[in-house]
């Protein structure tokens, strides 16, 4: 490493990193500017204002989306 470079440290998890399965699809829990709660599919964006009920589905919260685009093929940021 030439002289004067810092080393830099290794990543740190987000604290807010969820636990992902890998075989479902994920879905985020939001809040609309009105205050109402909606979903987005993480991939397709596709939202809607009823909470997805199927078995290969994973919702998580706004909050824990940075987590999954640090950790998975999915990237919503």
């Amino acid at each position: 490493m030439p002289d004067g470079m810092m080393r830099m440290p290794p990543p740190q998890m987000p604290p807010n990193m969820p636990n992902i399965d890998p075989s479902k699809e994920i879905w985020v829990e939001t809040v609309s500017a009105e205050g109402k709660i909606y979903y987005y599919h993480a991939k397709t964006r596709q939202s809607v204002w009823q909470r997805p009920t199927d078995d290969n589905i994973q919702i998580i919260k706004q909050n824990e989306v940075i987590g999954v685009c640090y950790i998975s093929k999915y990237c919503c940021c």
